[in-house]
C-alpha cells in the first residue's frame, strides 16, 4: 500500500497531497521531512498509509 504526505500550510486552505515513493515509515518520514524542506510555506507533513494517519513531522523537526 502508497504511503501519501499531506502538507498543512497556512498560506493554503487545503493540504497539498503527495505520494510517496517508500517501502517503509522511516523512508516515508525522511521523503515528507525533503518535502517540508521544498515547501517552504509548509508547516506540517501528515502521512497516511492507506486510511490510516501513522506519523506527524513539524517542520521545525526536519531543521537541524
Amino acid at each position: 500500500m502508497t504511503f501519501f504526505c499531506f502538507l498543512d500550510s497556512d498560506h493554503l486552505p487545503m493540504a497539498h497531497m503527495e505520494p510517496l515513493d517508500a517501502e517503509s515509515l522511516e523512508e516515508a518520514r525522511q521523503q515528507a521531512f525533503h518535502l517540508l524542506r521544498l515547501h517552504q510555506s509548509a508547516k506540517a507533513a501528515r502521512i497516511y498509509h492507506g486510511p490510516q494517519e501513522v506519523a506527524v513531522l513539524e517542520a521545525r523537526e526536519g531543521q537541524a
